[in-house]
């Protein structure tokens, strides 16, 4: 199993206790040992409270703004409003959409600001709902019948 290991030389009846004791003597075959760690789950999170706090915010102020103004809508808009020819109220409305997205994210960054400076990030709060009011709700079908 270890060529070149010279374990025969210690006492036991079969070469595994011979092995055995040859390790139990503190032999080691090669130059380093490999030391043993316990399993730890590659998903268990190792990062710091703060850091989860502010992954936390983060994955839920898109999953709101998406959740408004899923993506493929938001790439929709966007080319609508540098189309030529788009109508002035069109791009008033989607002005209006952007005004709402910059609210959303002004509040995100000052409580992602709140969560780097607290002593226990965990107990900052927010609540995104608070914007549903706010919101313009403009949809692509509006645009395009405008």
């Amino acid at each position: 199993m270890y060529p070149g290991a010279e374990y025969q030389e210690f006492p036991g009846d079969t070469e595994l206790e011979r092995f055995e004791a040859w390790i139990t003597a503190g032999h080691m075959n090669g130059e380093e040992a490999i030391e043993k760690v316990p399993f730890k789950n590659s998903h268990d999170y190792t990062g710091t409270m703060r850091d989860r706090v502010l992954e936390q915010i983060n994955t839920e102020v898109n999953a709101y703004i998406c959740s408004h103004y899923d993506m493929g809508t938001q790439a929709s808009f966007q080319a609508v409003y540098v189309m030529d020819g788009t109508p002035l109220e069109v791009k008033t409305a989607l002005l209006g959409v952007w005004a709402w997205v910059q609210s959303v994210l002004g509040y995100y960054y000052t409580k992602k600001a709140e969560i780097a400076a607290a002593g226990e990030p965990e107990t900052v709060t927010w609540d995104f709902s608070q914007f549903d009011a706010t919101d313009p709700q403009v949809s692509l079908q509006s645009l395009v019948v405008a």
